[in-house]
């Protein structure tokens, strides 16, 4: 068995309709990639696309950018909805 957590804060600037990731991490026992995290949300404020990996099952890096690169994807989804809004 293992323990996961992926959090994440975003600010939203109504006025100037901006979205702006201020912190995503993502953990599995403990394991993370810092640089791919720095490099996600560098890429989503920039509006840059983010670099893709083959999504593979080695433990715990591959179940690792499982979770990572399906967060990230719900991330970028809310972006484009927000700002839609605009």
């Amino acid at each position: 068995m293992y323990q996961s957590k992926i959090s994440s804060t975003i600010v939203i600037d109504k006025e100037k309709g901006s979205v702006k990731l201020n912190q995503f991490d993502v953990k599995i026992d403990g394991y993370k990639n810092r640089g791919k995290l720095r490099k996600a949300r560098d890429a989503y404020n920039s509006d840059k696309n983010l670099e893709k990996e083959y999504k593979n099952n080695d433990w715990p890096a591959g179940i690792w950018n499982y979770l990572f690169e399906d967060y990230f994807k719900i991330l970028e989804k809310w972006k484009k909805r927000i700002n839609k809004k605009k």
